[in-house]
């Protein structure tokens, strides 16, 4: 909700029918800010959500937190939103990095980068669509398994799929995946993508958190190959892989 406080009282600026979402996925869930951090505002949620919580297979504890977001507002056409990016020291964590160079996708091109070896992740490149189509980047791995990020520049949308990532696939409330509205992102040929591969989590930033999707994922094992591919015309640029911590 955003608006203004006057100490007393809240005021906000959306209509009541209309929801501004601050995370796209499906576990994100009692964020938290911290009150020592003078001009910012970071938050830390739950990875989780109530539908299928308690059928998480987990021992000992029940899933795990995000990553630490700086939040801030931005203003698209005469509303103002919410945005969410990492922060500044969640990228401290970069210990090496992969950079992969640029290229092209389409109709018949796909482009497959390994990541083999690497826990924990950052993938982060730029897509430009040059056509209107369909765009997937998809996480595999050694048995079969994948997480995709699906982008419709034609209905302007952008979606995660887990429905192959391994554990928990049958269950339809985990399945299901809402869409993404991408005309909150910067009206240019080209969207900033970043995303956060860890043993069971994939946490996805787009356009500098205008959208944000944090999601579970429990595969047999860890995602080792990118796969980029889709309709139309796209340009991958920039692309680089940086392993997060030691």
């Amino acid at each position: 909700f955003i608006g203004d406080f006057d100490g007393k009282t809240f005021v906000c600026d959306t209509e009541p029918q209309v929801t501004k979402w601050l995370d796209y996925g499906k576990d994100h869930y009692a964020a938290v800010t911290f009150s020592n951090t003078g001009d910012r505002a970071i938050s830390v949620a739950w990875m989780s959500a109530w539908p299928y919580a308690d059928r998480t297979p987990t021992e000992q504890f029940r899933s795990v937190n995000s990553l630490p977001r700086d939040i801030s507002l931005f203003s698209m056409g005469n509303d103002i939103y919410a945005s969410a990016m990492p922060s500044e020291e969640v990228y401290a964590l970069r210990s090496s990095k992969s950079a992969l160079g640029s290229f092209s996708i389409g109709d018949s091109l796909s482009n497959e980068v390994s990541v083999g070896g690497l826990d924990a992740y950052e993938v982060s490149f730029s897509l430009h669509t040059q056509q209107k189509g369909k765009t997937s980047v998809s996480f595999h791995n050694k048995s079969g398994e994948k997480f995709s990020i699906d982008f419709d520049t034609e209905n302007m949308t952008v979606k995660a799929d887990r429905s192959e990532s391994g554990l928990m696939t049958d269950i339809e409330s985990y399945v299901q995946m809402p869409d993404a509205p991408l005309d909150l992102c910067t009206p240019y040929d080209g969207y900033d993508v970043d995303i956060f591969i860890d043993k069971c989590s994939v946490e996805i930033f787009i356009d500098g958190g205008r959208i944000a999707m944090t999601n579970l994922v429990f595969p047999a094992e860890q995602f080792d190959r990118i796969m980029f591919d889709g309709t139309g015309k796209t340009e991958i640029r920039d692309l680089c892989v940086y392993k997060i911590g030691k």
